[in-house]
């Protein structure tokens, strides 16, 4: 689960502050400077008030044991190309009917208006041209009843379209990819009480929150080995300043030394 935090700058932010700095300076879209100044001159130069970072990333002590259904998404149009200056009445341009069925997704169940358990549909690549396109999108939700409803309204939509288009126009392929641990970590759920305990102990306060997205913990539950994740105290996962602090890592090691111990 990644967290949002937002606090006064201080002046030890300064060097992660300055990587963005630089970034403004290299797309010339933030300053007219062109070097990256020492933070005495930016402190000198630069009004106190609403100095704040914003950290994003696993909070430490946080505990994890319910993640996506996760299904995978490949949709092949076939269009009909024809010279534009003919095309009345025969061209298909696959282009506009991929756009078509994109336009038919719920506009607001997708990941930039969903949090917590709100599952949605991602379209996350296409190429082709008036020819073909290939199209690839992701389906999400932690309810497993809402997942197969989701895949089979992606169905249904294709269903619709090659109804409208011809038989043949779109091509679905559809597959699952992980499951919700969930089901199989509440069975065996004196693992997340240990762990919650070993927090408690060494002074981090447990909280079980949902992953929105997958984990190897769920498939290492679905192949037998109940497997819940614990926090690392990481930040800004997969992006370019994915950071860790030595502390955090000291405090899991402490985490992990008391379930050992106690198990």
């Amino acid at each position: 689960m990644s967290n949002i935090t937002i606090r006064p700058m201080e002046p030890e932010d300064w060097n992660a502050v300055s990587e963005i700095y630089l970034e403004g300076i290299a797309t010339e879209h933030a300053t007219f400077q062109t070097t990256c100044p020492p933070y005495t001159a930016w402190d000198a130069f630069h009004i106190k008030e609403c100095r704040l970072v914003i950290l994003d990333g696993g909070e430490l002590g946080e505990i994890e044991y319910e993640n996506f259904n996760a299904a995978a998404v490949t949709l092949t149009v076939e269009g009909v190309n024809i010279h534009p200056g003919s095309a009345k009445n025969k061209m298909k341009n696959a282009i506009l009917l991929a756009n078509q069925f994109i336009s038919l997704l719920p506009a607001a169940e997708a990941p930039a208006h969903t949090e917590g358990y709100e599952g949605f549909y991602h379209v996350t690549d296409l190429a082709g041209n008036e020819s073909q396109v290939v199209l690839h999108a992701i389906i999400r939700d932690h309810d497993l009843e809402k997942f197969n409803a989701r895949k089979a309204f992606v169905q249904q939509l294709v269903d619709y379209l090659n109804a409208r288009w011809g038989q043949g126009t779109f091509r679905l392929e559809m597959r699952d990819s992980y499951y919700n641990m969930k089901e199989k970590i509440l069975p065996h759920f004196h693992l997340i009480e240990r762990a919650e305990n070993a927090f408690r102990a060494n002074g981090v306060e447990p909280q079980c929150v949902p992953i929105r997205g997958g984990t190897d913990g769920a498939r290492l539950s679905y192949m037998g080995l109940p497997c819940p994740n614990l926090s690392t105290g990481g930040y800004n996962f997969h992006g370019r300043k994915e950071m860790i602090t030595v502390e955090a890592m000291e405090a899991m090691v402490n985490v992990l030394e008391s379930i050992v111990r106690n198990a």
